[in-house]
């Protein structure tokens, strides 16, 4: 039985693949390149980024504890964005970036449907200051979920600067204490919002941010909205929209898909400012979006899979059959046109029935007769036509 909160991938595996294959393409389409962190960080570096009354630090960490070190420095990452971000100042790679990434993140909450406790995160960040570059990493995530054929909608909004979030946050907190919404002053009152549903912010008429935002926040929103429209995407703006996380700022956005009963929320994301400086590097702004794989592979995506199976059966010549597989793999032709050769040695029998499970386009006979005369049977499934062909002449035949 497997640990609670996670999940072991055999039949979705392939569907797993295809959804990771869309995304490198569409990363790879933006100019982004991959990197890979270390699964293990060091607690305090969470403390300076995602903030220590966050549900992250409070109660979803997992430590690292071994028998010979009792140490609670070591934790299993929780989010890409802080490791991220090390990594590149510690290769000294921060400057005009743009990375994607894709790993195992854990987190020990309460397993729910497409909630788990280890769970497989991809995303991007670009390090760079311009609304123009915020539309860009937007469109990304856009094209990469109509690549799965979702449908989707785009929800946005603007947090507005550091110092609008703060005197924002002063008259949240008076707010809600005044209506007993929090029993907790010291709780960051963004994260009370962004557990709270848009009606419950409607009922209780909680303050919107945009009231206290100055002109270079509504200019700079304003760009990126008339921006997105430029660019044919579609987005609604949604004012009660927060990130539970300390730092974001200025734009942020999420995207749902309508085949979700509940927590329709499939992709966030959002800019930040200041938080490469608090990890000691360069004070350089970025933004960013991620998303969980076992959420999306909720949806109803459909991977067309172009990979075509050859199963080459031993009759006794198992030599001779590996001579053939062998010759089939290490061709570029073969290669080009995505074939997966499989060899089977067992009996008549067992191996007639494993064709069943293997639905090959090709089955590839090699018996003492073929050995003798360096040919191979070689059957179409889908004509059901079957035919001597030399080993040399296998590769020509085969479509």
């Amino acid at each position: 039985m497997n640990v609670k909160g996670t999940i072991d991938w055999v039949k979705e595996y392939n569907l797993r693949k295809h959804v990771i294959d869309k995304f490198a393409q569409t990363m790879n389409l933006y100019g982004f390149d991959m990197i890979e962190p270390s699964i293990l960080e060091r607690y305090e570096l969470f403390i300076r980024t995602v903030g220590e009354s966050s549900d992250i630090m409070q109660k979803e960490m997992f430590f690292a504890i071994s028998q010979q070190n009792q140490d609670l420095n070591i934790v299993l990452r929780p989010e890409f964005t802080t490791s991220v971000i090390r990594s590149l100042i510690e290769a000294g790679e921060i400057h005009d970036r743009r990375i994607s990434y894709f790993g195992k993140v854990f987190r020990h909450n309460r397993p729910q449907k497409g909630r788990y406790r280890e769970f497989t995160q991809l995303g991007c960040e670009v390090f760079d200051d311009h609304p123009y570059i915020d539309i860009d990493v937007i469109a990304s995530a856009v094209n990469f979920l109509n690549e799965l054929g979702l449908k989707i909608k785009v929800k946005l909004n603007s947090l507005g600067s550091s110092e609008t979030i703060a005197k924002y946050g002063i008259v949240l907190k008076e707010y809600m204490s005044n209506n007993n919404l929090t029993n907790d002053i010291n709780i960051n009152p963004m994260r009370i919002l962004d557990k709270m549903s848009n009606a419950d912010q409607e009922k209780y008429d909680i303050p919107k941010i945009r009231q206290y935002m100055n002109d270079n926040d509504i200019k700079r929103f304003d760009i990126v909205c008339n921006g997105l429209e430029k660019q044919n995407i579609d987005f609604v703006i949604d004012e009660y929209l927060v990130r539970g996380l300390d730092y974001y700022n200025n734009t942020i956005f999420e995207i749902e898909n309508e085949s979700l009963d509940t927590q329709s929320s499939i992709l966030g994301g959002g800019a930040y400012n200041g938080l490469v400086k608090k990890l000691g590097g360069p004070d350089i702004p970025g933004i960013g979006w991620s998303f969980g794989l076992e959420r999306i592979l909720m949806m109803n995506i459909q991977a067309n899979s172009d990979e075509k199976r050859i199963v080459v059966i031993s009759i006794n010549e198992h030599d001779y059959a590996l001579k053939v597989s062998n010759m089939l793999r290490n061709d570029s032709n073969m290669l080009n046109k995505k074939y997966k050769t499989i060899t089977l040695f067992s009996d008549w029998k067992k191996s007639m029935k494993k064709l069943n499970k293997i639905n090959p386009q090709y089955i590839v006979f090699c018996g003492n007769e073929e050995k003798i005369k360096n040919s191979v049977k070689l059957k179409n499934c889908e004509t059901e036509t079957q035919i001597n062909v030399s080993y040399d002449n296998l590769i020509g035949i085969i479509k």
